[in-house]
């Protein structure tokens, strides 16, 4: 189950019909754009994050001592081997991060963009 105040409109979510947040109403409910009705958020779960996705959201894979990701010319992104946590690394700070919608929010918070993926349907 996701808790609402975690969402933010834009967010990917994944369930019996996967889709974009297009509306949170904070308490129990959220709209997706599939299907544009409300859904309890137990009918939905997080994304894991994944190469493939990272890879979908414009990151590239680079190589160096370890395996990473980036877009652009920054914010690089690796998988921590031993705990399984993804790390995003902003300047001297390294935030732990597992799913997408972390990963949205952050950077929504770091840019004021948004990251989007293309292909929704095929999440």
């Amino acid at each position: 189950m996701i808790d609402p105040k975690e969402l933010r409109i834009g967010n990917l979510v994944i369930g019996n019909k996967h889709g974009t947040i297009h509306s949170v109403d904070g308490i129990t409910k959220f709209k997706i754009s599939v299907a544009s009705h409300f859904f309890l958020p137990d009918e939905f779960a997080h994304i894991h994050i994944t190469p493939e996705l990272l890879e979908r959201f414009g990151f590239e894979e680079k190589m160096s001592e370890i395996k990473y990701w980036r877009l652009g010319n920054t914010y690089p992104i690796y998988k921590d081997t031993n705990t399984g946590v993804w790390i995003f690394t902003y300047g001297n700070a390294n935030v732990k991060l597992l799913y997408i919608h972390q990963l949205q929010n952050l950077y929504h918070a770091l840019t004021g963009q948004e990251l989007t993926v293309k292909e929704l349907t095929a999440i």
